[in-house]
């Protein structure tokens, strides 16, 4: 701003060594050599100056939050005279026709360079972490005990359970723990305050204003 010849850039650096940045450093470093360089060269008042750049590469301990003892400061300073400004165009024209290779970049199914894109949800969301839990257990049971256990064959079953009491919420429990996704309840009974202690699949919460019907809250619950 103005005729300031001190720049301070602030980043998260998520590399742990103490002999290198990681690649949002880089990115940084790349910037001031690129971007800010031209930006300071169009400000009258730097034209003719020696620009000061440090560069804090905040880290984070997992110990102890954000550390300043593990942290790193990088510094370095951008020559905006005249002859360092020809010197950087004349580089730059000399390479115009050179042709930067992609990093992180892989062919498509139309053999066209393209960003590579991973979702990443099901390590995030809880429900598809507690699906994927839960076929693993299967996976194991049938890796150590039943090889032949078909599990595409117990996900398409569908299962009908006349009641949602003691004896039904156990058994839809148990159903759901051995892969039965399509679950069925009939029950026109509500759940009481009696019942939670008894039947896993309800809370007290379910018993207010008159209670839940055990039906709609046991699905709920599974």
């Amino acid at each position: 701003h103005g005729a300031c010849k001190d720049v301070t850039v602030c980043v998260c650096d998520p590399s742990s060594r103490a002999d290198g940045v990681g690649w949002p450093v880089r990115n940084v470093l790349f910037w001031c050599e690129q971007v800010l360089t031209r930006h300071l060269q169009s400000t009258t008042s730097l034209r003719k100056a020696l620009v000061n750049v440090s560069i804090v590469c905040v880290r984070h301990s997992r110990e102890q939050g954000l550390n300043a003892s593990v942290s790193l400061l990088i510094q370095l300073t951008l020559d905006l005279t005249p002859a360092s400004v020809e010197a950087s165009s004349s580089n730059q024209s000399a390479g115009a026709e050179h042709v930067w290779q992609c990093v992180g970049w892989e062919r498509n199914t139309r053999n066209k360079l393209a960003p590579n894109v991973v979702d990443l949800g099901i390590f995030m969301d809880p429900v598809k972490l507690s699906e994927r839990g839960a076929v693993l257990n299967l996976s194991l049971m049938r890796w150590r005990l039943l090889p032949t256990l078909d599990l595409n064959l117990l996900h398409r079953t569908k299962c009908l359970l006349i009641g949602a009491g003691t004896l039904g919420c156990e058994i839809g429990r148990a159903l759901l723990g051995w892969g039965f996704r399509h679950i069925t309840f009939v029950d026109s009974g509500r759940v009481h305050y009696n019942n939670p202690v008894r039947q896993c699949l309800y809370t007290h919460a379910d018993c207010a204003d008159g209670g839940r019907f055990k039906a709609e809250a046991a699905v709920d619950a599974l």
